[in-house]
C-alpha cells in the first residue's frame, strides 16, 4: 500500500496494518508563531513498533526525537535526555512514520547542501515506488564533517534570565558519527517543514549525547540513507 497523507485523525489499529505511513498532529509554523494547538499524549504512540518521529513539546522549551521506538527529549538546559516514563509528555506538532521494511542504499559522494541532498535521495525514493509529491520519510547513517542544528523554543518560553540560554540552544558537532530522521514534501513547507525547505531532519549522535532539529549537514564521504521499501 503507498504512503498516504492525513492530518492526525487516523486510528492506532488502522495505522499498524499498513506497510508504512506518515502522520502528523498540529503545524511547525503554528508551533513557531506562538499558536496554542491541540496537543497530543506521547504514550499512546511511544508504545508501537517501527515509529520513527519529530515533533516539538507542549508548554515546553523542548523537541522530541524518536528513533525506532526509542523516544529522546531535547532541551535548552537538557540536550537530550531519555523520556522519564514517570512524567506525561504532549506535543504541540508532531510528525512520524511507522515503516515496517526499509531499503537500505549507499550514497557515495559528497554532500553539502541541501539540493545535493535532494538530488541523492530522490532517485532513491522513485526506485521504491514512493510518490515524491507526498511526504516521506528517510533515515541517513555515517559520519559527517560537520552538523548544526537546534532545540526550538517559543519565545514566551524564555523569560528573565532564560533569555541569557538563548545561544545554548543551537549545537555543532564535527568529525562525529551520526543517525538522522527526516521528511521531504515539497509541497508542505512551512507547515511539515520549514517555510524555506523541503526537509524537515532531526538528528543524534551514536553516544545520544545531542539530539534535536537539524538545520545543515556535510559529509565528506558519502553515508547510508535507507527508504521505505516497495511492497513485496
Amino acid at each position: 500500500m503507498s504512503n498516504q497523507r492525513r492530518s492526525g485523525k487516523q486510528s492506532v489499529r488502522e495505522m499498524e496494518t499498513k506497510s508504512w505511513c506518515v502522520e502528523w498532529f498540529g503545524s511547525e509554523g503554528d508551533f513557531l508563531a506562538g499558536g496554542k494547538g491541540q496537543s497530543i499524549p506521547l504514550a499512546p504512540l511511544c508504545g508501537l513498533e517501527n515509529l520513527y518521529a519529530i515533533g516539538s513539546l507542549e508548554e515546553r522549551p523542548g523537541e522530541v526525537s524518536i528513533f525506532n521506538s526509542v523516544p529522546f527529549v531535547s532541551e535548552v538546559r537538557n540536550p537530550t535526555e531519555m523520556i522519564d516514563s514517570n512524567r506525561v509528555y504532549r506535543a504541540e506538532f508532531l510528525l512520524y512514520t511507522i515503516v515496517e521494511r526499509w531499503h537500505r542504499a549507499s550514497i557515495w559522494k559528497s554532500v553539502y547542501s541541501e539540493k545535493e541532498l535532494e538530488a541523492a535521495l530522490l532517485p532513491l525514493a522513485v526506485v521504491e515506488g514512493i510518490s515524491v509529491d507526498e511526504p516521506f520519510p528517510f533515515l541517513l547513517y555515517g559520519h559527517v564533517v560537520r552538523a548544526a542544528g537546534r532545540f526550538f523554543c517559543k519565545p514566551d518560553h524564555l523569560h528573565g534570565s532564560d533569555q541569557s540560554k538563548t545561544a545554548k540552544s543551537r549545537f555543532s558537532i564535527a568529525e562525529e558519527s551520526v543517525e538522522v530522521i527526516g521528511f521531504f514534501s515539497v509541497n508542505h513547507q512551512g507547515h511539515l517543514t520549514p517555510p524555506d525547505s523541503p526537509f524537515h531532519m532531526h538528528l543524534r549522535t551514536m553516544d545520544n549525547r545531542i539530539s534535536g532539529h537539524l538545520d545543515a549537514i556535510q559529509w565528506d564521504h558519502g553515508f547510508v540513507a535507507e527508504l521505505p521499501a516497495k511492497e513485496r
